[in-house]
């Protein structure tokens, strides 16, 4: 199921931020066009938490539906639930700390949590500082952004634009010529993303449905069901719980 949760976040990271590096003038333009296309700057700047609600169809894995449950608020705030019938993984990040917890609904006291690394929780606090960006750069952090051309892009003629992170990941950006919308999305991994129908929330328009390619084969589908934006968390969602001390033995 973690291999579903790294594609859940390649969709919700929404830019990898970065230095203008080629033409800046003209990216600049195609990234302001493409936030216009998903709503006014005040509705993308005015997002500070988000929740979604979907399930995953895979076509490759043979696992049954996958429940999912976002909540996110910024900067780096993160609850991230798949459910596969009684099994639920979580992902939770609270500013610097993340952990991830397993458990089993048929069995009391089945919770397992680990602590996630240094190196997880940096693509955690990556992945969620991404949901809030929009397109947008983010020249502080130091990432990089380059415009690589007019190309071809599912039929579309598109301004292909890449993106490298502080972590050496490299996603790549296909935006219509015509009206700057999103065509495609490609990760480093070759995981392509395809967003289809629109919901508004918030003023933002957000995919209804988002799909997964490898090399031409489609790998899963989240459908989404429903989005929250700026509307009231569950009390606590953020919160890490402790880890219980082993129980005793009794060879004391």
């Amino acid at each position: 199921m973690v291999s579903l949760i790294r594609l859940f976040y390649f969709w919700s990271a929404c830019v990898c931020g970065g230095v203008l590096c080629a033409t800046p003038g003209s990216t600049l333009t195609i990234i302001e066009s493409a936030r216009a296309h998903l709503g006014t700057e005040e509705s993308l700047n005015g997002m500070v938490t988000l929740q979604i609600t979907g399930r995953i169809h895979s076509f490759v894995l043979g696992i049954p539906e996958i429940e999912v449950y976002l909540a996110a608020r910024s900067p780096f705030s993160q609850h991230l639930a798949l459910r596969v019938d009684d099994i639920q993984e979580t992902i939770i990040l609270n500013g610097k700390r993340s952990c991830m917890i397993r458990s089993n609904a048929n069995l009391a006291d089945s919770h397992q949590m680990r602590w996630l690394s240094p190196e997880e929780t940096g693509q955690m606090r990556l992945n969620t500082r991404n949901i809030f960006n929009f397109y947008l750069p983010d020249v502080e952090r130091g990432d990089t952004l380059f415009y690589r051309g007019i190309v071809p892009c599912r039929g579309v003629r598109s301004h292909k634009l890449e993106y490298k992170d502080t972590l050496g990941q490299v996603t790549t950006r296909y935006f219509s010529v015509s009206d700057c919308r999103l065509i495609s999305m490609l990760d480093s991994q070759g995981v392509e993303m395809v967003e289809y129908g629109s919901t508004i929330a918030g003023g933002i328009r957000f995919p209804g449905k988002v799909e997964y390619y490898k090399e031409g084969q489609l790998l899963h589908t989240l459908q989404i069901e429903e989005i929250l934006v700026n509307r009231p968390l569950p009390e606590g969602i953020f919160r890490i719980p402790r880890i219980p001390k082993p129980k005793s033995l009794g060879l004391d």
